[in-house]
């Protein structure tokens, strides 16, 4: 079920926030998704093997609307 998150925060450049089945949690911005997931961070690039993952929650921003009075 995660991976269907995963393939769409990819394609949206989403930030995702990756729990592992030890315990660990990883947030970043994934690039690549086969085998392990390619993970862009602060100031690294992590691959994290897909056998790992337990979880997967994408961080959505809204963008506000425009307001036509404002224009």
């Amino acid at each position: 079920m995660w991976q269907r998150d995963l393939k769409s925060a990819i394609k949206k450049k989403q930030l995702v926030t990756i729990r592992l089945k030890d315990g660990d949690v990883i947030h970043g911005i994934p690039e690549q998704f086969n085998d392990h997931v390619k993970l862009r961070r602060d100031y690294e690039v992590t691959w994290v093997p897909t056998a790992k993952i337990e979880h997967v929650n994408r961080l959505i921003q809204f963008q506000p609307k425009k307001d036509p009075a404002s224009e």
